[in-house]
């Protein structure tokens, strides 16, 4: 899993956003054994287990749409961060496959693929609020082990929202620059998020 950061937290990146991502996911593929320098601290507060994080070759990964309609309205950046994720896929070839959840104020939808075609097979509906933890805690009770949960959103989110996708170790993707007050949310909470958007000043 990777460590929070505060380094986006209100300035433009200078790095395009798809490089980002992909060093995010690649810095979570590197190497082939166990740590202990990160844990899952919700599970470990909901179940009292510690474990090592495993760092190598990927299992599963989660990707989590806010299917709030101030994100799908960006549908020319919707598609193209559907295109990176794919890409990454396919790149990675995770042994589980990869699992896209739908999610406004409550998890709607939950597909599981194997490749880049099949995930961008899948239609995302609009509707509903922002709640992204409600993704969180799916994944959580139902189980599902993963090496990465990327959440693609507009950072409209109130602090616990922040909190709980924070401390689950998720990385947020965003369609645009929130305003200050969830900026705000943001950085206090200490997730890591890229700004998805070529002109991430943006409203």
């Amino acid at each position: 899993m990777i460590g929070a950061s505060r380094r986006n937290g209100g300035v433009a990146s200078s790095t395009d956003w798809r490089s980002e991502l992909a060093d995010r996911v690649t810095r979570v593929s590197a190497g082939s054994e166990s740590t202990w320098s990160r844990i899952n601290r919700r599970r470990y507060v909901n179940t009292g287990v510690i474990s090592p994080s495993r760092i190598g070759s990927f299992n599963r990964i989660i990707t989590t749409w806010d299917t709030s309609y101030s994100v799908q309205q960006y549908t020319g950046l919707v598609d193209d961060i559907t295109a990176e994720a794919a890409s990454l896929i396919d790149t990675l070839s995770p042994s589980s496959g990869a699992m896209l959840i739908q999610c406004g104020n409550y998890v709607t939808q939950v597909d599981e693929v194997m490749s880049g075609d099949e995930y961008r097979d899948i239609n995302v509906d609009t509707g509903g609020g922002t709640y992204m933890a409600s993704s969180v805690q799916w994944i959580e009770e139902n189980g599902i082990d993963h090496d990465i949960h990327l959440i693609f959103t507009d950072g409209e989110m109130d602090k616990t929202d922040c909190r709980i996708c924070a401390e689950s170790g998720a990385i947020l993707v965003l369609v645009k620059m929130p305003c200050a007050y969830y900026r705000r949310n943001l950085r206090e909470s200490g997730i890591d998020f890229i700004i998805a958007n070529d002109d991430p000043l943006a409203a």
